[in-house]
């Protein structure tokens, strides 16, 4: 399994949880400042590093639940538990259905935050090593995908 699909898979997993609206990947301080019309609940992915060995490809993520804080702030340990239970589920759920080990302990901590961005926000985030076993990409003819990239940056 690659980058682009294990990311897009986590996020299709999340739409399917009942708070979450809006599911995306990227910078989050970029995307949430950038969308001030924003759909909340909000799951989102920053992939941060991999590694490989023999048998596995390691993908590092942080994982984010993100939602809209009340006046009084009186919302924000319910947003906070709910975003703890989202994650836990969409890793969950994605471990089951891809055949991953889930994470343990040392691979995964959720963590509560307090972030204004456009609006106050509240939520959880994790930071997770998935460990995928290896498959071939491509059997023996054919090819990898090419990306053709313009002179002004562009493919």
């Amino acid at each position: 399994m690659t980058l682009i699909e294990i990311v897009q898979k986590l996020k299709d997993i999340a739409l399917t949880q009942p708070n979450v609206r809006t599911a995306d990947n990227g910078d989050i301080y970029d995307y949430m400042d950038a969308n001030p019309s924003i759909t909340y609940s909000v799951f989102f992915i920053t992939h941060t590093n991999s590694r490989a060995d023999e048998e596995f490809d390691y993908y590092t993520f942080n994982l984010f639940y993100v939602d809209r804080l009340t006046d009084d702030y009186n919302n924000r340990l319910q947003i906070q538990s709910i975003g703890r239970s989202v994650l836990d589920n969409i890793v969950r759920i994605f471990c089951d259905r891809y055949e991953v080990d889930y994470p343990t302990e040392t691979n995964i901590m959720f963590t509560p935050f307090t972030e204004k961005f456009c609006d106050l926000t509240s939520g959880q985030y994790c930071t997770l090593t998935l460990a995928i076993p290896k498959t071939l990409i491509c059997g023996d003819g054919d090819e990898l995908p090419t990306i053709e990239i313009t002179e002004n940056g562009t493919y």
